[in-house]
């Protein structure tokens, strides 16, 4: 059995008044919608989170864009609260919601928090207000796992056996901590750091020179005029549909069966502890018109890998290498994988905000050094070689009478496309439909995408998604989808390609205190 201890401290060592409740216990809050930590960028909405509570979302001005940073809303109910909006004009209190077709007394706890209601805006405040954050946290694990026990050359009847033991034992403490440290002058301006160990991980080695194995620093500038943001240090990125490039909390095939379209925020800062999926260098968002946003930044970065052995048959021998994405460097084999690839990236961003629509174009550029390897196997053939690979994309949004079309098509350098679109309806009372196609070619590979997928590398994969949302009364809630997918080329321990389909329906009912949920699943095929 596991138990896991967690210490949270959450200062502001500088006093601020804010518009906002309380912080709120956010963890409790995703455990009550079923979200758990070990889901996939759990971490990044908690930071979203915390961030909405100490700056909540305007209902009266936030868009589309901006809404999608409440998790807890679908992209119907979205869709309905703008309607209401337009219709009835500017909301004077958080209860007007409860009028809106689709959301609940329970959709209206989630989101509280984390919005506010009013003209209220950060810079009446004096410029040398500050507010800081810190964030610590203990994690140990109970029982210990096998790699903290320690051997004695007796037990073993062959040298080498005892030497590899050694080695794989883990060097650090069983105790993981994190540490992060927060400064911002309301909109401004922000700094941060992030330090973090997993456990049995150690500190102050030849690996750990900085006392931590992750250590994150970024600052952010935003003068919010010609240059909209500028941030130095570690970043991440959300274009588009997420074909090309996307990092942090991404939407997929879940219960809340209309939350499939993507809204990015471009660059921001990166607050997370994963260690793959982040950029490090500069990046810069201008604004040359009030319609027109364009994004450049350049990243340099070393990355986890294994070395593959030199294939001496071969006139030029040249050194390859794959991917090594656990994060872990416990031990002496792990250590030795640590920041084996450089990793060297850039891109461009344009795009046009239009009142009935918005339309952009993505390049992006990587190399990885030295390149990926394929590998062998058969579902390896189509393999990421991140050597001096070039992708572009276009995406698009725009809606009318209660459609709304989103969608992104790229291609990388390759040849090989890769495209998604979506239409989205929600003009019958009580009553929203979606449906959904994507085609992934198998040679399509982007080191940096999260788009919907069936599987989370965004490739060798066509599919079509259809989803319903219904709220028949104030508090039933139905979603069913049905997805259809098929795979080009085998994959992992698969000798053919495969294909499979999907049924999920989800039935909610709640009332004030409590709520009732049934739900069923049947899945075929795959592979």
């Amino acid at each position: 059995m596991r138990q896991i201890i967690y210490v949270v401290i959450l200062l502001f060592i500088i006093p601020c008044s804010v518009y906002s409740q309380s912080v709120p216990d956010i963890e409790k809050l995703l455990e009550t919608n079923d979200i758990e930590s070990s889901e996939d960028y759990y971490e990044d909405m908690i930071n979203s989170l915390i961030h909405l509570s100490v700056q909540p979302i305007n209902l009266n001005s936030a868009g589309f864009d901006s809404l999608k940073m409440l998790f807890f809303l679908s992209d119907a109910q979205i869709d309905n609260l703008l309607d209401f909006r337009k219709k009835h004009g500017a909301f004077t209190h958080p209860n007007e919601l409860l009028l809106i077709t689709g959301i609940s007394q329970q959709d209206l706890s989630n989101i509280k928090p984390f919005i506010r209601i009013g003209t209220y805006t950060p810079e009446k405040q004096s410029r040398y207000h500050l507010s800081q954050e810190i964030l610590a946290r203990l994690k140990m694990t109970h029982p210990k796992q096998a790699g903290y026990k320690k051997y004695s050359r007796k037990a073993f009847l062959y040298e080498k056996d005892y030497i590899t033991k050694k080695q794989s034992r883990f060097q650090g403490p069983p105790v993981g901590t994190l540490l992060k440290y927060k400064i911002s002058n309301q909109q401004r301006w922000q700094g941060g750091l992030t330090l973090e160990n997993d456990p049995g991980e150690n500190y102050f080695t030849k690996n750990q020179k900085t006392g931590f194995d992750f250590l994150s620093v970024h600052v952010c500038y935003t003068p919010e005029k010609i240059i909209h943001r500028i941030i130095i240090g570690d970043y991440k990125l959300q274009w588009g549909q997420g074909l090309l490039a996307w990092s942090g909390y991404s939407s997929g095939k879940s219960t809340s069966t209309l939350s499939n379209e993507k809204s990015g925020n471009g660059i921001a800062p990166y607050t997370s502890t994963d260690e793959n999926r982040y950029l490090r260098g500069i990046a810069a968002s201008l604004h040359p018109t009030r319609t027109v946003t364009t994004e450049i930044f350049v990243s340099y970065k070393k990355t986890d890998g294994n070395l593959a052995d030199l294939d001496t048959l071969t006139p030029e021998a040249v050194q390859t290498a794959s991917l090594y994405q656990t994060g872990y460097h416990r031990n002496s084999s792990e250590c030795e994988k640590k920041h084996i690839l450089k990793e060297f990236t850039t891109g461009l961003s344009t795009r046009l905000n239009h009142r009935y629509f918005r339309i952009g174009i993505q390049l992006l550029h990587y190399n990885f050094s030295p390149p990926l390897t394929i590998g062998k196997a058969s579902y390896q053939q189509y393999n990421e070689t991140g050597n001096q690979r070039t992708l572009v994309s276009i995406d698009y949004k725009t809606g009318g009478y209660h459609f709304y079309l989103f969608g992104e098509t790229a291609r990388s350098g390759n040849g090989a496309w890769a495209t998604i679109n979506g239409l989205r309806y929600s003009g019958i009372p009580r009553l929203a439909l979606c449906a959904l196609y994507r085609h992934y070619d198998k040679g399509y590979h982007s080191h940096y995408n999260s788009g919907f997928a069936e599987y989370s590398n965004t490739t060798n994969e066509e599919g079509l998604y259809l989803g319903l949302e219904s709220t028949p009364f104030r508090n039933l809630k139905i979603n069913v989808y049905y997805d259809r997918f098929r795979f080009f080329s085998p994959r992992y321990q698969a000798t053919i390609p495969g294909k499979g389909q999907e049924i999920v329906g989800d039935v909610t009912f709640n009332r004030s205190r409590w709520d009732c949920s049934f739900q069923t699943r049947r899945q075929t095929g795959r592979r």
